[in-house]
């Protein structure tokens, strides 16, 4: 991932390599003081994720696990379904109770778990590349830390398991390379196929990385049958149970067209201009560590006694690295997305293990090749991203800031609302500090090691104050429409117009919510024979004209829930909870 590879690589493992003596390891207690770091940080930035912020994202994933606890479920989403991993981990929650607020927290905090499940790969990615036993801990507990990981612990998001997938398929292909047989095929197998289970984003990683493996292991019949067989079997029930929550719980997912859509717009020069703005994110958001690892790894793939490991892990990181532009080069959404430009969410799952080994490489010390070199690097990239990416941001775009989680602090959300446009020379300087600095530290091998956890957690745990909690509170509270319907006999369901426009956009949070009431669609034009209440536009001629009655502090935007004459309507009507005719 960084512009000269070749230049780098010699100096990047020169003694990393070889296992470190247990005298020279970091004392037990820093693992455990890491470990318990990560754990408090991760809580921090949870702990006022109290419901969904991503309608799609998150209540697809929730709603996905209900259907898989209760096949008879009722809710009905809108958008595309998303691979069935997360959802499949939290479906118990849903036997123990049915309510979603609950549901999520516990989904929230399996995130937390799964980030410290984390650390275990991580870690012994960290001593293959050349880590002590204690300092692997401490490496990965840091990476995991950084805010361009720790930050999606906000959200039930399917990137939390991928992380941890994404680094045991890594692992395992290290133990593969080591002694190819059936049993670490099988392994390896199972944990690319269960990248894809989790995200399908890694379709890529994980078809690359099986393939690599059979090409290793080309003359073991046994083996490389194993690997796809597996594979093949983990990847089929992944998308077995991808179309059975899409035709069950969505109104009309697609998923794989929307995603060769996407593939198919491309350009060349998008292309391009995309990967470079990725590099730069990559470099910007985790100080150069994942330059430093990129090098590390391109040292073992050229090493005669160490390529075949240095292949495996790297192929499928290079595939990712190629693949994630296309699904951007020529989105609509660059028109009107800041963060589309650099999408970091993306491929920060796929390169926190270079961000690892990068950590490592410090810990073991870089030469001044290395630090002028990598110094030149970010340099360069930078120039670039203004030269090339910049100019091509529009002025006033709206800001995502979870999908950038690594820069979010170094750019302003309200721009989009302002119209002012972002000053992206002072950006760019102050996103090369961090590995500049790092650099200019470095030869203080401990103390820099030190620095860099306390960045990770300060950094985390201020931008998750400062820009993430403050902007999200009012969405994670409950829309008018919900808080309106709370007065009304919870046996009344609120069903909602299907040719709302407000109604289908906003139908995922509002089903989230209303789990327990119901929240169903409706045509007017079938019919709408038993209907009570229905959430439709405040212009509906049809609400109008059957003398329906809005429900009081029920307006939001262009919409509102209409009741319509009956029963319900004289008894609410009695209490004061509907408007004047």
């Amino acid at each position: 991932m960084v512009a000269t590879p070749e230049s780098l690589a010699p100096t990047v493992l020169e003694s990393s390599l070889a296992p470190h003596p247990k005298n020279g390891d970091l004392p037990r207690w820093a693992a455990w003081f890491s470990v318990s770091a990560l754990a408090a940080v991760l809580v921090a930035v949870q702990w006022r994720s109290f419901a969904p912020v991503f309608a799609n994202d998150e209540v697809g994933i929730l709603g996905a696990s209900r259907l898989i606890a209760r096949p008879a479920t009722d809710w009905l989403l809108t958008g595309d379904s998303y691979m069935p991993g997360l959802s499949v981990l939290i479906a118990p929650a849903w036997w123990v109770t049915s309510d979603p607020l609950t549901v999520y927290r516990i989904a929230v905090l399996l995130c937390v778990v799964i980030a410290l499940l984390t650390v275990l790969p991580l870690a012994n990615l960290a001593r293959r590349f050349g880590a002590a036993p204690n300092l692997s801990v401490v490496v990965a507990a840091i990476a995991l830390a950084a805010p361009a990981r720790a930050l999606e612990s906000n959200y039930v998001w399917a990137e939390n398991l991928l992380v941890l997938l994404v680094s045991c398929t890594l692992a395992a292909a290290w133990r593969f390379a080591d002694a190819p047989t059936v049993r670490s095929a099988a392994l390896l197998a199972v944990a690319a196929g269960g990248a894809v289970f989790a995200h399908g984003r890694a379709l890529p990683f994980a078809l690359v990385m099986i393939a690599v493996a059979v090409l290793a292991s080309w003359r073991r019949l046994s083996v490389w049958l194993t690997l796809v067989a597996v594979g093949g079997a983990v990847l089929a029930l992944a998308y077995a149970l991808l179309r059975y929550v899409s035709e069950s719980i969505y109104f009309e997912s697609d998923r794989v067209g929307s995603t060769l859509d996407d593939i198919s717009r491309a350009t060349p020069l998008g292309y391009v201009e995309i990967l470079a703005s990725q590099v730069w994110y990559q470099i910007a958001a985790w100080a150069g560590l994942t330059a430093l690892g990129a090098a590390a790894l391109f040292t073992l793939a050229v090493r005669s006694q160490s390529r075949r490991v240095g292949v495996l892990v790297a192929a499928p990181l290079v595939a990712m690295i190629l693949t994630v532009p296309l699904l951007l080069a020529d989105s609509p959404d660059l028109l009107t997305g800041v963060h589309v430009h650099f999408y970091g969410r993306y491929l920060d799952a796929f390169l926190l293990p270079l961000a690892v080994a990068g950590l490592v490489r410090v810990a073991a010390g870089l030469s001044v090749r290395t630090r002028v070199t990598l110094a030149a690097t970010v340099v360069v990239v930078s120039i670039a991203f203004l030269a090339w990416v910049a100019p091509a941001i529009p002025v006033g775009a709206n800001l995502t800031s979870p999908h950038v989680p690594g820069v979010a602090h170094l750019l302003h959300p309200t721009y989009a609302v302002t119209g002012d446009a972002e000053n992206w020379t002072v950006v760019a300087i102050l996103a090369a500090v961090p590995a500049l600095a790092l650099l200019a530290i470095s030869r203080w091998r401990a103390a820099t090691i030190v620095v860099l956890g306390i960045a990770a957690a300060v950094g985390t745990v201020v931008s998750d104050a400062r820009n993430f909690d403050p902007l999200e509170e009012s969405m994670r509270s409950p829309r008018p429409a919900v808080v309106a319907v709370e007065a009304v006999d919870p046996g009344v369901p609120l069903h909602a117009n299907s040719r709302s426009t407000y109604a289908v956009t906003h139908g995922n949070i509002l089903s989230f919510w209303l789990a327990e009431r119901g929240y169903i669609y409706v045509d007017p034009a079938d019919g709408i024979g038993g209907v009570q209440m229905m959430l439709g536009d405040l212009d509906d001629p049809g609400a109008q004209s059957s003398g329906s009655r809005a429900l009081v502090d029920s307006e939001h935007g262009a919409s509102v829930v209409w009741v319509l004459p009956g029963p319900l309507a004289d008894a609410l009507d009695a209490q004061g909870l509907l408007e004047a005719p």
